[in-house]
């Protein structure tokens, strides 16, 4: 019988694969699954560890061998964006674990029901603490507040400004379809204020262990799939005005304000979005070296100062009440 089948990709260094459960002890008493071997491990009555790919056991008895199982881990097959390795034959594996209720219950912690988990969940950095109005802050190392004090961050700053309390959903290195993406799943209520900081239009998600990720597009050994003009394409850009645009139909929906504050696009939202009441454009100080000019730098002499975040928030609470 099988205890744990684990199932990777055709040339998976399983020995080297740093799993837990894989020591180089249990290592010699775990069992190479194939085709060839499987009816009778299937019908011996003791348990045994294997290892296996679709390849090895072949889709006719793909259905099979997991149903023989106590226990499925999947490992390395559907870990990043899709390559050659995402072989039809792994689709049909995903296929297959996804139809079976019965197959989906045995597969295990930190394998794919973690990808169920991660989608299904608000998987937020900060949750709404109160009923209180609350003002909200989404985007990247910038709106994060990377290279000044906390109390110098222009969500702070506005905050205190609105006499409202801030949850600010920021982190470094994400995307703007991250950042909307928090805001679209946060609790934001009818009376809230919502700001959402425009970053730099070339960054990317990518999926790694059942979570998706997102990072600057200057990682080439995550970009080797990825053309890097894409980045610069019509199509890149248009995408990103659209998140733009479901976040400002989301706030409208339900009652909040809105303000789209571009703190470092030089491509094309301030084209798009000029017209705008909501629309806040930072790159009016200037451009240097292809990048959005700062009035000061932080204390990492590459994100904005004390001044710039200033800037930041009394330009925006200026906008908030023009549009009222």
């Amino acid at each position: 019988m099988i205890n744990c089948l684990w199932i990777g990709p055709r040339d998976m260094n399983w020995k080297d694969s740093g799993i837990p459960r894989l020591t180089a002890t249990n290592f010699t008493k775990t069992i190479r699954l194939t085709n060839k071997n499987f009816t009778k491990i299937s019908q011996d009555d003791a348990l045994v560890d294997c290892l296996t790919s679709v390849e090895d056991i072949e889709i006719e008895n793909l259905e099979l061998v997991l149903d023989c199982a106590k226990e499925i881990k999947i490992v390395g097959i559907f870990d990043l964006v899709p390559t050659e390795d995402m072989s039809e034959t792994n689709y049909d594996l995903l296929y297959l674990l996804n139809r079976s209720n019965k197959v989906i219950d045995k597969v295990s912690e930190n394998s794919l029901d973690c990808m169920y988990q991660r989608l299904n969940y608000k998987s937020l950095s900060i949750e709404r603490p109160n009923k209180n109005t609350t003002l909200w802050i989404s985007g990247c190392s910038v709106s994060h507040g990377t290279g000044v004090s906390p109390h110098e961050v222009y969500g702070e700053l506005l905050s205190k400004k609105l006499k409202t309390q801030m949850v600010n959903l920021s982190e470094c290195s994400k995307s703007l379809f991250w950042a909307v993406d928090q805001l679209l799943r946060a609790d934001i209520r009818d009376g809230d204020t919502v700001v959402l900081g425009i970053t730099n239009l070339a960054r990317y998600e990518w999926a790694d262990n059942w979570k998706l990720s997102a990072m600057p597009a200057v990682l080439p050994d995550k970009l080797e799939h990825i053309d890097l003009d894409y980045f610069d394409s019509p199509t890149n850009l248009l995408k990103s005005c659209h998140y733009i645009v479901h976040l400002i139909n989301f706030c409208n929906k339900i009652g909040a304000k809105v303000i789209i504050a571009n703190l470092l696009d030089i491509t094309v939202t301030p084209i798009f979005f000029k017209d705008y009441p909501g629309y806040v454009d930072f790159s009016d100080i200037g451009i240097v070296d292809s990048n959005v000019k700062f009035l000061d730098l932080g204390t990492d002499n590459k994100h904005p100062g004390p001044k710039q975040h200033k800037h930041y928030a009394d330009k925006i609470y200026q906008r908030l009440g023009q549009i009222g």
